[in-house]
């Protein structure tokens, strides 16, 4: 089942080593704001995330999933 809107996701900095964000391909950026879907785990940088909001329903762009939260980088 989908988390509660805002839960947040602990994410190792290892972990986002060589990854890109789901919807612009962009290389992550560990430094900028991050979210990540719940359901497929796919990444998106916060721009990524409005556009998704914005023009998806706010649906994940991978798997269309609503389970889109904070990252938290550890």
């Amino acid at each position: 089942p989908p988390a509660r809107p805002g839960t947040v996701h602990i994410v190792p900095r290892a972990q986002l080593a060589g990854l890109r964000d789901a919807y612009s391909s962009e290389p992550i950026d560990a430094a900028c704001a991050l979210a990540r879907c719940g359901a497929c785990q796919a990444l998106y940088h916060a721009e990524s995330l409005q556009a998704l909001r914005r023009d998806n329903h706010g649906r994940c762009a991978v798997c269309g999933s609503t389970d889109l939260g904070p990252v938290r980088v550890t």
